[in-house]
Formats: C-alpha cells, structure tokens, sequence
C-alpha cells in the first residue's frame, strides 16, 4: 500500500526534523557532550519518530478502512451511517490513535 499522498509532506517533515536531532547528538557525543545533556536530546529524537512512525500507521489505517472491497462495496455501506458521519468517526480514531505517540 503507496502512502497518502495528504500526509506524505508531513510524515517527511517529521522524519528530517527527527535526523536534525539525531545528528546533532552524534556531534555532540563526538565533542564529549555530558550524558546529562544527551539523553533528552535522544529521547526527543525518538519521539519524533515514533510520531512519524504512528502517522504513517495512522494513514494506512485510514486507506484501508475507507477503500473498496473486492466487490466494490465501502465499509458499513449498508449501515445508514452517513459518508460525514463516517468521515468524523474516522477522523476522531485517528486523532486518539495519534494521541498514543
């Protein structure tokens, strides 16, 4: 399954942000930075990208909840859920699913 292209831009900021900080650890391990000061710095790296890493799940999740099935048929067509209801529904999942990083 391709990324979404709506959050491809976003998922990329992330991980650029997250080799910012990365490298900028590496530099200071290799100038003898304190470990005191290193291990926040490593800890808000690995944030970042477990944040990217979520949203990217999050994304695939959402494809795949909102793509047709074999028979052309969407998820709970039959319901009597509106597309604004469902859209809402997914929306609020994937903001509690992203609340998890």
């Amino acid at each position: 399954m391709r990324i979404d292209e709506s959050v491809t831009s976003e998922i990329v900021t992330r991980l650029r942000h997250a080799e910012r900080q990365v490298n900028s650890v590496v530099i200071a391990i290799e100038a003898g930075g304190d470990c005191t000061e290193l291990v926040p710095r490593v800890a808000a790296a690995s944030r970042v990208l477990n944040e990217a890493g979520f949203r990217l799940i999050s994304s695939s999740l959402r494809q795949c909840a909102t793509a047709p099935t074999r028979d052309g048929t969407r998820p709970a067509e039959d319901d009597g859920t509106s597309d604004a209801d469902r859209q809402a529904d997914l929306e609020r999942i994937e903001k509690l699913f992203l609340s998890l990083s």
